[in-house]
């Protein structure tokens, strides 16, 4: 059996920013027996098996946005929690056994959409929890500032 928990990552936006006016995403069907399917997808799935299932995107800001979604491998980050590789990072992992069936949401603003994916587990893949993330961000580069900051 295999355990796969998939995080759903906003990306430049705190935890709860999502709710206070910015950009994320949540499991779309949050499973009754299990509270922690609310902000993260939690599957018990043996080698070979396939699923499929919805994020919903959501832009809480006031201008229309367009996301881009993909799904990444995740990486150790320090303090032994884990982050999201980077979209230019090759997805060799959970990232990889991953399908959206959309690569780019365009949201007015305080809309959603929910975007389906499938999950493809490898016959090849090992007992164990395999974590993998969605990553959701905006389309447009933050503007550098032209002096200061850090």
């Amino acid at each position: 059996m295999v355990g796969l928990l998939i995080a759903v990552l906003g990306c430049g936006a705190t935890a709860y920013a999502v709710e206070n006016g910015g950009i994320g995403g949540k499991p779309a069907h949050p499973r009754a027996d299990n509270p922690r399917s609310e902000s993260i997808f939690v599957y018990e799935l043996k080698p070979g098996a396939k699923i499929e299932d919805e994020v919903q995107v959501i832009n809480n800001t006031d201008t229309e946005k367009t996301l881009l979604l993909y799904a990444a491998d995740s990486q150790m980050a320090s303090g032994g929690a884990f982050s999201c590789a980077q979209q230019v990072d090759e997805a060799i992992s959970v990232g990889s056994w991953i399908t959206v069936s959309k690569n780019e949401v365009k949201l007015a603003p305080h809309k959603f959409e929910n975007v389906p994916f499938t999950v493809n587990v490898p016959a090849t893949a090992s007992a164990g929890e395999s974590n993998g993330c969605l990553v959701i961000q905006d389309s447009q580069r933050s503007a550098t500032p032209a002096s200061g900051g850090v």
